[in-house]
């Protein structure tokens, strides 16, 4: 990722990133109560020294659900300094599972379908799920990429946005063409890159590149 930062326009870039090492989800029903793991933690301080020390931004999202919280308390930990030019604006449930109408309900049909989150991501995807679960995935990317573009249109500046696989999912898929697989899969602390051009936004993620008018 340091690559992706070094080669962008920062003060017209978001970037949306996945949470630090987290522990193993063993209920899916208490998915949201689960928490970064002590290397998780460190590894959040470790790339806010070597990452974001070095390209700090002008803004800070994360999500609802504690372990982004924690993922951006500890990025500003490893920031030093320079987290003081930081503006922290907290949790916002846009950067959350705001797309399930019911989380605990999804969560639970999953567990009792025996389904896992690659196999929930590709039905939810292809139009398989029922509105109950899931709202359609195209309009959810549509709203996530809306709030982006809001938060990017009011403040400007680089902005953070700590967030959830799934939640990344919905760029990787819909707006960079990418197949839902585990090769797919964003990492702990990955992150997609959005460069806010005029008239539109090109999208980055490892070695993949797309351009979206809007």
């Amino acid at each position: 990722m340091l690559t992706l930062l070094d080669a962008a326009d920062l003060c017209n870039s978001s970037l949306l990133m996945r949470h630090g090492p987290r522990l193993i989800i063993e209920d899916a029903t208490k998915a949201e109560t689960v928490m970064l793991t002590p290397e998780g933690e460190q590894a959040a301080r470790q790339m806010g020294a070597e990452l974001f020390a070095k390209h700090p931004p002008a803004h800070l999202y994360h999500s609802t659900i504690a372990r982004c919280g924690q993922t951006a308390h500890c990025l500003l930990q490893g920031m030093g300094p320079v987290a003081g030019q930081v503006v922290n604006h907290g949790p916002h449930p846009m950067l959350a599972a705001c797309y399930l109408p019911d989380s605990r309900y999804t969560y639970q049909y999953c567990q009792n379908q025996g389904m896992d989150t690659l196999q929930f991501i590709q039905q939810w995807f292809a139009g398989s799920l029922l509105a109950e679960l899931a709202m359609p995935a195209l309009q959810a990317a549509r709203n996530q990429l809306e709030f982006m573009q809001e938060q990017h249109q009011q403040l400007g500046g680089f902005q953070l946005h700590v967030s959830h696989d799934w939640n990344m999912m919905l760029f990787i898929v819909f707006y960079l063409g990418l197949t839902p697989s585990w090769a797919a899969w964003p990492g702990f602390l990955e992150g997609v890159l959005l460069t806010w051009e005029s008239p539109g936004v090109r999208l980055q993620f490892r070695h993949h590149t797309a351009r979206l008018a809007l």
